[in-house]
């Protein structure tokens, strides 16, 4: 048997063994890692000026909340190989309808992408029908955005700026040199674009009415590209 001292010297050194291990359990556990702040894309953020006015005007109209109905056709170009193309916008409230050629999107709370000939729609925006043109379906405003703000970051010389009108529409313009040549944008107020001409692409608008089309928005949905 223990004799007291002894037995409150064997608690002493239990009761350190297990501060050590709560401790060193303690230690063991998962590591605090620190997050990386988002880096913000490109060009910058959505909404946000790059610092020149001629290319912020026209930002401000194509990122800017459209509260507009309008109904707008385009021809498109596709300098490499000469692929020709003519496509029709129609914006509501609800849902927006492109139509390129044969091929249908419509974005609304359930997105679609036919073809008109064959009946066969898709439950989601599938950009590669049209991969020809080298474009996507949002051409009409947010692509244009975007790449006009990462050819701003990559400028050979300042942007020049101009007042013009487009399908007898006032456009914003701007036009930003890169390598040895240059691109150019052109915007609506209401928020649409109304020219976008680089080495690859011309797309330009040739109509505008203040209202949608609701027979664009009307989709072929009597197969679908799984075969129901």
């Amino acid at each position: 048997m223990l004799r007291p001292r002894r037995l409150r010297a064997a608690l002493a050194v239990a009761s350190c063994l297990v501060t050590m291990v709560t401790a060193m359990s303690a230690c063991s556990g998962p590591r605090a890692t620190l997050s990386k702040p988002a880096q913000p894309p490109t060009g910058g953020d959505r909404g946000v000026p790059v610092g020149d006015a001629g290319v912020d005007a026209v930002l401000a109209d194509l990122e800017r909340p459209m509260t507009v109905n309008f109904t707008a056709t385009y021809s498109i170009l596709r300098k490499l190989g000469t692929t020709r193309a003519e496509a029709t916008v129609s914006r509501g409230p609800l849902a927006t309808s492109v139509t390129i050629g044969d091929v249908r999107f419509v974005a609304a709370d359930t997105d679609h992408t036919c073809l008109l000939s064959t009946q066969v729609c898709e439950d989601k925006i599938n950009d590669a029908r049209i991969s020809d043109l080298g474009l996507a379906s949002t051409f009409w405003r947010d692509a244009p955005a975007r790449t006009l703000r990462v050819t701003y970051g990559r400028r050979a010389a300042p942007a020049t700026a101009s007042d013009e009108t487009v399908a007898g529409r006032a456009a914003h313009c701007v036009t930003v040199p890169v390598g040895t040549g240059s691109e150019r944008y052109c915007s609506l107020a209401d928020g649409a674009l109304a020219r976008w001409d680089t080495a690859y692409v011309t797309v330009e608008l040739t109509s505008w009415e203040p209202n949608l089309r609701p027979a664009l928005f009307d989709l072929p949905i009597e197969k679908k590209a799984d075969g129901s």
